[in-house]
């Protein structure tokens, strides 16, 4: 039993919240329509002073690896009725990428954000990752308090280290896309 002390304190140690906010930040607000969003954003997002670069475009087109997100200047953001936007990514007001995203299939509307996806991984069938991990990774998008536009991920991972020691930590990361003006 003496080592369930030591086991107490590690635990404690390895449990914790971390969140990465830019200057100034706000809440989110609440749009109470797609239109609400309709917009141009910065694609250089403002992040904590020692973040790396956070870019609109990445957040929107995750996988496209071809995307040149350091040269897109500006995302515009347009509603299609009550059910879809329409996306466009700008360089020198040259469309570089366009798409429209439809609620229920590429996002969730619901409190007055875009809930762009949720996903779940595990280490199970990784005998290196060195114990038994879920690790699930949220991502919202929508407009701050003041009306600029507002990106959070959210990840949580819980497990146990070489099916000993239980770990359990959450990270937030927030940023925040001025709003240059209309579509």
């Amino acid at each position: 039993m003496k080592a369930a002390p030591l086991v107490s304190i590690l635990a404690l140690m390895l449990t914790g919240c971390f969140a990465s906010r830019p200057p100034g930040n706000v809440g989110f607000g609440t749009a109470h329509s797609l239109h609400e969003l309709d917009g141009t954003y910065l694609n250089l997002g403002e992040s904590k002073a020692k973040e790396g670069s956070q870019y609109l475009s990445a957040t929107i087109w995750p996988s496209d690896k071809l995307l040149p997100h350091t040269s897109i200047q500006a995302i515009s953001v347009r509603a299609i009725g009550d059910t879809a936007l329409a996306v466009r990514a700008l360089r020198d007001k040259e469309v570089v990428r366009e798409e429209v995203f439809v609620s229920g299939k590429d996002f969730q509307f619901t409190g007055g954000r875009l809930r762009l996806r949720t996903k779940v991984e595990n280490t199970l069938h990784n005998p290196e990752a060195g114990g038994l991990f879920v690790a699930r990774t949220t991502l919202e998008l929508g407009l701050d308090q003041q009306g600029q536009g507002k990106s959070k991920k959210r990840e949580t991972v819980v497990g146990a280290a070489y099916l000993v020691v239980p770990i359990a930590l959450t990270a937030s990361t927030e940023v925040r896309f001025v709003r240059l003006g209309e579509p």
